[in-house]
This record gives C-alpha cells, sequence and structure tokens, in this order.
C-alpha cells in the first residue's frame, strides 16, 4: 500500500474562510487562545463550514446534527490525540521547547552530512547562525 498516516486537523487559518461562511456564528476565534472553536449550541448543522474549510478538517456530524472540528482540546489540560497514541508520536510542547527541538534536529542533520562537524569539516549553519547573531 502507498499510503501514509497523516493527522488532519485545523490549521488554525489567520483569514478563516469558515468563519465568514459560518451563519450562524457558531464558529469564532477564541481571543485569548487565537484557535478557532465551535460553540455547539449555535450550531444548526447546516455545515457550510466544512465546504469553505480549505483543508477539509471539519465534519458532518451527522447524529449530533453540528459540525465536528478539533479544537486543540482548548479547554483541557493536554490534547486527547497525544494522550491516546499508541506510540507517543504526538506530544504537547510550549513555543520554546518546539524552536528548541528545530535547532537540536537541525544541528544533528548538519552535523552528520559530508562537510559537517561529524566528517571534520566547518559546518554552514555555523557560518548561517554567526552571520545572524
Amino acid at each position: 500500500s502507498n499510503s501514509v498516516p497523516v493527522t488532519l486537523q485545523c490549521r488554525q487559518c489567520l483569514q478563516a474562510p469558515c468563519l465568514d461562511a459560518c451563519l450562524t456564528g457558531a464558529l469564532i476565534r477564541e481571543p485569548d487562545a487565537n484557535i478557532v472553536v465551535l460553540q455547539e449550541n449555535n450550531c444548526i448543522g447546516c455545515w457550510t463550514c466544512t465546504l469553505f474549510c480549505p483543508y477539509g478538517v471539519i465534519y458532518p456530524w451527522p447524529e449530533r446534527k453540528v459540525a465536528l472540528k478539533c479544537d486543540q482540546c482548548l479547554y483541557m489540560e493536554h490534547p486527547v490525540c497525544a494522550d491516546v497514541c499508541p506510540t507517543q508520536a504526538l506530544e504537547l510542547v510550549d513555543l520554546d521547547q518546539y524552536q528548541d527541538i528545530i535547532r537540536s534536529k537541525r544541528r544533528e542533520t548538519a552535523d552528520s552530512l559530508p562537510g559537517g562537524k561529524d566528517h571534520g569539516g566547518t559546518l554552514l549553519l555555523d557560518l548561517v547562525q554567526e552571520a545572524g547573531n
């Protein structure tokens, strides 16, 4: 099989078409967290938002007659998807932790390339970082 599993979650568009498409205003941008959330009690189940979502990550929920979208577990301590992931591939980190992880991965990759520190060379990544300081 050529299939690859990927996560499908709201990308939190800055100009979110789903917000403008919502006929009742049930989709709002939560001001403190800047996350698009669905106020289920205001949703009439027209599912217009599902048609306008550019990523196709808002779903009809026919049993409850409302739209369904990830709210990043805004009102919970941890995201459920991370808690139940059988391989611990999903993890909740803050922005600083995320930037540290990215820097570390870049360093590890760059060091392993031909000409990198693992091969006795001067690392381009070091030169780029020095130029930025």
